[in-house]
């Protein structure tokens, strides 16, 4: 079995998406705010995507953080999602 491409990318945006019972919209918002869970998605794409035109400066420095990372130890982005426990948010009115 081999990992990468974006079957890879989708299973593991659906694993987010269930062990924290997100909404899809809820899921695109987590993982574009959360480094940790954009560098766990990419991590059995096999490379960090590129920058779309029109990203902002600070994305793009996010992605070569994430390149610089994934080129020092491919996995550590697994180790520390595996880590990651969830949280329950509870509001009162």
């Amino acid at each position: 079995m081999t990992t990468g491409g974006l079957a890879d990318v989708v299973l593991r945006m659906l694993l987010l998406k269930h062990l924290y019972r997100w909404s899809y919209d809820t899921l695109e918002h987590e993982v574009r705010a959360n480094l940790v869970y954009r560098a766990f998605a990419c991590v059995g794409a096999g490379a960090v995507p590129d920058a779309a035109p029109g990203d902002s400066a600070e994305w793009q420095v996010v992605l070569a953080a994430l390149r610089a990372s994934r080129a020092a130890d491919a996995r550590r982005w697994t180790s520390v999602a595996a880590q990651i426990k969830g949280v329950t948010e509870e509001t009162t009115t």
